[in-house]
Order: C-alpha cells, then sequence, then structure tokens
C-alpha cells in the first residue's frame, strides 16, 4: 500500500538516480553519485535529492529519472538504500543522527535540531516543463558535513548495493 508521505522508518527504502557517467563496471555506482555539488553547500536549503519507495513504485520513480535525466529515452540506473545505510553513512562521517521522541530522524544544524530527512514532493508544474515527483525527498543532513567528511559519506554509500538498470 502507498502513502502520502514517506516515515522515513530505518526500513523505508530511498532511490537515488544513477547517471551513466558515475557508473562503474560491476554495476558499482561511483562514489561521486553521492556528493553535493559545490554549489549546493553555499544553499542553506540544500539536500541529497531521493524519492520514496514508501510512496511510488519503483517503475514510476525509473520513468520520472528517464523523463528529467534522460529525455525520456533509455535505461535508468538507480541505487536503492534502506534509510538506516543513509544514517549509518552519516555517523560514519560525524553527523549525529538520532531519533527524537516523536521517532523522527534529527540532526544538530547550528545547534538546533533539524530533520535529518524531508519529505520535499515536486508538484505537476504547467506547462508540462517537468513532471511530479510526490516521492522526492531530501537527505538534509549532508549539508552539516565539510568536504572530508561528504567524501567519507559517499564512499560508504557507493559500497553496496549494486545500482539496478530499468
Amino acid at each position: 500500500m502507498k502513502v502520502d508521505a514517506p516515515s522515513f522508518g530505518e526500513r523505508t527504502e530511498l532511490t537515488r538516480f544513477i547517471d551513466s557517467d558515475e557508473r562503474c563496471s560491476g554495476n558499482r555506482a561511483a562514489a561521486s553519485a553521492f556528493l553535493f555539488s559545490p554549489e549546493d553547500f553555499r544553499d542553506p536549503s540544500a539536500h541529497l535529492s531521493v524519492n520514496s519507495l514508501e510512496v511510488e513504485t519503483i517503475g514510476e520513480i525509473a520513468n520520472y529519472y528517464r523523463s528529467v535525466f534522460q529525455d525520456g529515452d533509455g535505461e535508468v540506473a538507480m541505487c536503492i538504500h534502506k534509510v538506516h545505510r543513509y544514517i549509518d553513512g552519516g555517523r560514519h562521517a560525524g553527523v549525529q543522527v538520532t531519533q527524537s521522541a516523536d521517532f523522527q530522524w534529527v540532526f544538530l544544524e547550528q545547534g538546533r535540531p533539524s530533520a535529518a530527512f524531508k519529505h520535499r514532493p515536486i508538484p505537476p508544474v504547467r506547462p508540462k516543463s517537468r513532471p511530479p515527483s510526490p516521492s522526492h525527498s531530501g537527505v538534509e543532513f549532508l549539508r552539516s558535513l565539510d568536504d572530508v567528511q561528504q567524501r567519507k559519506f559517499a564512499r560508504r554509500m557507493a559500497q553496496r548495493p549494486r545500482f539496478q538498470v530499468l
């Protein structure tokens, strides 16, 4: 059963698009697939874009990626990780991600608790320049990492699992 918004429970699965230049042999994703671009660090609302399999099916997400990143053509590659892998990767890189009293994942951002994962749906727009994505979400705690910590996180996330091609 699909839901309107992801819960970001430890077992919730999140997908990340893998660009053709981020694909290594053996269906492995390069660590660069999990890095921010340099301009993202200056943006206070920066996040690592993912989609939740709680909200949409893998086929619907693949169609969205194909439409947005590949002009509607070809096979789509994506990594699927459970939320706990993102949390472990963040902790390994040095960010403290904990559960609040209401079971939401939080991290300290400038001394205040902030949501570690945030649902960021992309609504339909007119004219249809970009398709909607009701499952689009963000891994928010990455903006608290410096460049070295970010690379440590990215290497950890690229270890497993291999990407899937649809």
